[in-house]
């Protein structure tokens, strides 16, 4: 069954997501910094953007491995037209899938505790896994180069949308926070708010993508299809002459009768 995506309505949808995350999340923000309530059922660190395991955490995961399924077609079909950058479509679909996996378990954290000394790093990097990240943006950024200018032009007017919020946002929100953290802690409105805004623009930047790379599925390849074969193949049995069938000596259910009627194809002396 053919299943038909409308670009319209997906945006639609992710719009929706993106700006009801972000009230929510400043609703629960104001809750906790300004009246103290930490809980009120559990919503606040379910829909509260400064936490780790909530709904926005969840969704942006979600969407993610979204963009690396649409990045492994987009390879599979590159590598099948034997085309021009299929290797970097698939370097992005693996990126992808690992950043999905990044949103869930928190890898990149593990490298705080290796530079988290204040007389080591402070002020910009006392959250120290931004080193790193800055690091393989740049070098992303390079090595990509000629994949980008490879795009057609709308294309890559919203791959930078993307990439300028998802990245671009999240490491200058993420500079901010470490600043503010350093000389004015974290437990206040101002830390809760750049969390939300780091949140939000992570979330658009990866709708913007999803988005884009849907449309760029309609524009340049036209459609993915899926098959699946099953897993025990039919026997076809040849087609058998009607006359023939007739002729065929059929066994009754009751064997004296059966064993009367094969009787008459016995030979005769």
């Amino acid at each position: 069954m053919p299943v038909t995506v409308s670009l319209r309505r997906l945006n639609w949808a992710l719009g929706i997501a993106v700006v009801a995350i972000a009230v929510l999340g400043l609703i629960s923000e104001l809750l906790l910094s300004v009246y103290q309530v930490d809980w009120a059922f559990g919503l606040v660190p379910l829909l509260n953007l400064s936490y780790e395991t909530n709904i926005a955490t969840w969704y942006t995961s979600v969407l993610l491995l979204g963009c690396a399924v649409a990045l492994g077609g987009v390879t599979w079909a590159r590598f099948s037209q034997q085309a021009l950058y299929a290797r970097h479509w698939a370097v992005l679909a693996v990126a992808f899938a690992c950043l999905s996996v990044n949103e869930l378990v928190r890898a990149h954290e593990v490298v705080n505790p290796a530079l988290a000394d204040p007389h080591i790093l402070g002020g910009l990097f006392v959250l120290s896994w931004v080193i790193p990240l800055s690091l393989l943006a740049a070098l992303f950024v390079f090595a990509y180069r000629g994949f980008y200018a490879h795009l057609a032009q709308s294309f890559r007017f919203w791959f930078a949308i993307a990439g300028g919020s998802y990245v671009g946002g999240g490491l200058v929100t993420e500079l901010a926070l470490n600043l503010w953290y350093t000389s004015h802690g974290g437990s206040n409105l101002v830390f809760g708010l750049l969390n939300l805004a780091q949140g939000s623009l992570q979330i658009l930047g990866a709708s913007v993508f999803f988005s884009a790379l849907i449309a760029f599925v309609g524009a340049e390849i036209g459609e993915l299809r899926i098959t699946v074969e099953p897993s025990v193949q039919k026997t076809v049995q040849a087609p058998v002459d009607a006359e023939t069938e007739q002729k065929k000596p059929r066994i009754s259910e009751n064997p004296v009768t059966g064993i009367l009627k094969l009787a008459k194809y016995l030979p005769r002396y």
